[in-house]
């Protein structure tokens, strides 16, 4: 179970980040660029609430300390409101480190990972519109800070992608990337899904734990002691049973352990599922010869299925999908 300690180089990353992202936001030629300046304020907007939390955690942080230094030399008669007054700050503290452990929580859940794959018909012109596929999008990530893979050979690829909300950004891909010359053989099929990335969350608030008498065999004491622990994971009521220890805190660590493996299983086959719904809706998109964009190499110019046109040197620059 992720704590606050566990997560400290995650807020020192966002904040940085955010920090950074403040600065560019003053710089003249981001204000001149439109696009690029909503790029930067959207990231922003997206790293605000955690950042500025971790801002007020780490002035709190900096309180508790000055006020132990100072308590270190005062007079005895003067300690007592000085050590009522740590005593708040360091109880604050706490409270300030769950509210950042949930919020991470909320904003890990809404960092995308998605799988995009890329398939090209055996032509000259499909590969080259799979290797302008892989470009634009890679540097499409680089311009907004997203994460980036792709692994294959020259007839295929497969592409993950993580980030910020990076599936409604790429959802209008699937479909068939097809040359404005001779369409019926120049034409790659995108396919966009969800990556299995098992992102659940598992804590102590979403269980229930309950002690009971140990039963069966395992020697003299077995029966003696409320040693034995069942949990409930409340959300999905999959539950976990340890009595194969004397300890109560042993079979405690145990039947967690078991329970986080079950609803890490659980959520994994949902997620399994919905991938293979979208493959499958994904397939009657290609079946029905859906096109998603065309690509005008000769023009410099990328039509998409809504007549939406993009020129391909900003697609190329990452500069817009």
């Amino acid at each position: 179970m992720q704590s606050f300690l566990d997560n400290v180089l995650r807020f020192e990353e966002i904040n940085n980040k955010y920090n950074k992202l403040c600065e560019l936001l003053t710089y003249e030629e981001v204000l001149l660029d439109k696009k690029l300046f909503l790029n930067y304020q959207k990231q922003k907007q997206s790293l605000e609430e955690i950042a500025l939390k971790y801002q007020e955690y780490l002035t709190l942080l900096k309180e508790v300390k000055s006020l132990e230094f100072e308590i270190k030399n005062m007079e005895t008669s003067e300690k007592e409101l000085f050590i009522l007054e740590l005593k708040n700050n360091k109880r604050e503290i706490l409270n300030k480190q769950k509210e950042l452990v949930n919020i991470l929580n909320k904003f890990n859940s809404e960092m995308q990972e998605i799988i995009i794959e890329v398939i090209a018909n055996k032509t000259e012109i499909s590969k080259q519109i799979l290797n302008t596929i892989q470009k634009g999008f890679n540097l499409f990530c680089v311009e907004n800070n997203f994460e980036f893979n792709c692994d294959g050979n020259e007839n295929k690829k497969q592409i993950k992608i993580k980030g910020f909300n990076v599936k409604e950004l790429f959802k209008n891909e699937v479909g068939l990337h097809k040359s404005l010359t001779e369409p019926n053989e120049n034409y790659c099929q995108v396919f966009v899904y969800d990556s299995l990335q098992n992102n659940f969350s598992f804590s102590e608030d979403d269980i229930t734990i309950t002690t009971c008498r140990s039963s069966g065999a395992g020697g003299q004491h077995i029966n003696t002691t409320d040693s034995a622990i069942k949990v409930v994971h409340n959300k999905t009521g999959l539950t976990s049973v340890s009595q194969d220890e004397r300890s109560q805190f042993q079979n405690k660590q145990k039947a967690l352990e078991r329970l986080k493996e079950k609803v890490e299983k659980y959520y994994l086959e949902l997620l399994q599922k919905e991938v293979e719904k979208q493959k499958r809706e994904q397939v009657k998109l290609i079946k029905n010869n859906f096109v998603a964009k065309t690509y005008d190499f000769e023009n410099g110019k990328i039509i998409k299925a809504n007549k939406q046109v993009v020129l391909l040197k900003n697609f190329l620059q990452g500069s817009e999908l």
